[in-house]
């Protein structure tokens, strides 16, 4: 197979897999949807990924749901450039009290740690 047919048959596959999927859309209460959020963020704003990347450094250090719940609120909640849902996300997060922070933080370390999976 050549370069041109690989192409072709590359597109094909990319094709067929967009039209099966629609206009089909993750929810809101579906962590893909979170996950493409933050990726998207990633991509358009740096000085959000420099501040998401430094909270990954830290996160297993973090044993405690009020430490992560200071973290978030230090590295995220200032940020201008935090998208609109995330920000929302960690004010309500805030009002919810330690067991929200409970939830929540175990949420984001499962998530954290899938996401890294899909990376390495």
């Amino acid at each position: 197979m050549d370069r041109e047919q690989l192409e072709a048959s590359i597109q094909g596959c990319g094709r067929r897999f967009f039209a099966d999927i629609g206009d089909e859309a993750p929810s809101v209460f579906n962590k893909d949807w979170w996950t493409g959020k933050v990726i998207d963020a990633c991509m358009h704003n740096e000085s959000f990924k420099v501040q998401l990347f430094r909270f990954i450094d830290v996160l297993p250090y973090l044993k405690r749901s009020e430490s992560l719940g200071r973290h978030i609120e230090e590295y995220f909640s200032r940020e201008e450039n935090v998208p609109a849902a995330l920000k929302w996300g960690i004010k309500g997060v805030g009002l919810g009290g330690r067991l929200a922070m409970k939830v929540v933080g175990a949420t984001i370390r499962k998530n954290l740690e899938m996401m890294a999976r899909n990376f390495i």
